[in-house]
């Protein structure tokens, strides 16, 4: 992975799961700011929660949005 012209770590690209789909497509019509969506909304457990963060680069700079999911996991 590169961040400003600079190896800094390593990626996967892997195809998303149903639910990554459907929490994308959730919060589609969020452009910034933080918040919890059920886990019946991205066809998970109703119990199962996702929290997001996501934000937008300052006006006039063109770059890439930032956009972290968090997932609790039953599997812990």
């Amino acid at each position: 992975m590169y961040c400003n012209g600079r190896r800094v770590g390593f990626a996967i690209k892997r195809e998303p799961s149903k639910s990554e789909l459907a929490a994308l497509k959730v919060l589609t019509p969020v452009t910034e700011g933080a918040g919890v969506v059920n886990g019946e909304e991205i066809n998970r457990d109703k119990s199962d929660h996702m929290m997001y963060l996501r934000a937008n680069p300052p006006c006039g700079i063109i770059g890439q949005e930032l956009s972290i999911f968090f997932f609790r996991s039953s599997h812990c």
